[in-house]
């Protein structure tokens, strides 16, 4: 029988220390409850792996694959967690920018949550297998919508991205082409009426075309922790006793700000599964090579 199936899939996932979370379990992220609100897509539930801290501060921070080579330094310099600012990064795991995110938490054995694309007992990129262990002693978690060891998919990407926007109240933008994953998790940002920060590139750098779209339309241009961390006050308040959900939003329309990404499609040739091979130097000095 089906529930027989279901409960075998839950005793192998808690084997390995993995828990299922379903909309109505007091530990479901309360961001993800917009996406139902929003669009009709928020998860029934989602796997977790580690400590989910429901009253931690949580900034997403998103950007390339391939990022210039200052903005590691950048990021290291202002988004790295200290006594006045100490934020939960979340991020999607991958290569670049992402890693950079969760590595410079685990540099200092703080907590970060990583997003995955695929099942956690699977996880993308396969580095993570090796590298499980020290988001788990940080007290960080792995969050995916994918059991067990569901491999990674093509449009896994595109989902993996509403829940990064979702998740926390703002949104850290760091080099976004147009048309990328970059700017698509900034889109959902956009439409979830979360905040987000833009750092600002080279005006001649096509790479950064999808971020001055965004300042242009009102977003705000941050270049220092403090500019930062004036975005990111508790946002999220939960009693999930009470059953009372408090977000302190912005509205968009009223206040000028208008959309940099509606009116316009996304590419299919957004992010694509890539080898450990084809790592850049970023990765392997992050400590994941």
């Amino acid at each position: 029988f089906w529930w027989q199936a279901y409960e075998q899939k839950l005793q192998a996932a808690a084997a390995q220390g993995i828990r299922w979370v379903s909309f109505f379990d007091p530990e479901y992220p309360v961001g993800l409850f917009d996406l139902d609100e929003n669009s009709g897509t928020a998860p029934l539930g989602i796997w977790i792996q580690g400590t989910w801290a429901r009253s931690a501060v949580l900034l997403s921070v998103v950007g390339s694959r391939n990022p210039v080579q200052g903005i590691p330094l950048w990021m290291k310099a202002e988004l790295q967690p200290n006594a006045q600012t100490p934020w939960t990064l979340v991020s999607g795991g991958a290569f670049g920018v992402d890693l950079w995110a969760h590595e410079i938490c685990l540099a200092q054995q703080k907590p970060t949550v990583v997003v995955l694309p695929s099942g956690i007992s699977n996880p993308y990129p396969r580095d993570w297998s090796r590298s499980r262990s020290r988001v788990l002693d940080s007290g960080g978690c792995f969050i995916s919508e994918y059991e067990g060891g569901m491999p990674i998919m093509k449009f896994h990407f595109h989902a993996r991205n509403r829940l990064i926007a979702a998740i926390s109240p703002v949104t850290v933008v760091l080099q976004a082409a147009r048309k990328s994953g970059t700017w698509m998790t900034a889109n959902w940002a956009e439409q979830l009426s979360r905040k987000i920060a833009v750092l600002p590139g080279p005006a001649w750098d096509r790479r950064f075309d999808g971020s001055y779209d965004l300042i242009r339309a009102n977003n705000v241009m941050v270049t220092s922790r403090n500019e930062v961390a004036a975005l990111v006050p508790m946002l999220f308040k939960c009693d999930r006793a009470n059953n009372q959900k408090e977000h302190v939003r912005e509205p968009h329309g009223d206040n000028g700000r208008d959309s940099a990404l509606s009116g316009q499609g996304f590419s299919g040739d957004v992010e694509s599964p890539i080898d450990n091979d084809k790592s850049d130097s970023h990765n392997k000095a992050a400590g994941f090579s």
